[in-house]
């Protein structure tokens, strides 16, 4: 139902960034989906899932309208996506 991506060692990995993504894409859809997408990671990825709210808080605070520029780059409006945007001030995003 939901994808996660494989590690080089084969085991299941996602990260907060994964997470937000896939959030902001399934609320896109609907926000049942986006709920039933959350509560899928909360359940099988506790830690990582607190992480994400956590990341999730600074990224919006930091740029507000994220979601709406995430939304308009799915739908085309913006050809490049910067990536700076979703690194917060402070958070190493070297794990990406």
């Amino acid at each position: 139902m939901f994808d996660e991506l494989n590690s080089f060692d084969d085991e299941f990995t996602i990260n907060v960034v994964e997470i937000l993504l896939h959030s902001y894409r399934n609320e896109k859809k609907s926000i049942e989906d986006k709920i039933t997408y959350e509560k899928h990671i909360k359940e099988l990825y506790p830690k990582e899932f607190t992480d994400f709210l956590e990341y999730k808080q600074k990224v919006e605070m930091r740029t507000p309208n994220l979601k709406q520029i995430y939304f308009d780059w799915l739908d085309g409006k913006i050809k490049k996506l910067n990536f700076d945007y979703f690194s917060p001030e402070g958070l190493d995003l070297t794990f990406m």
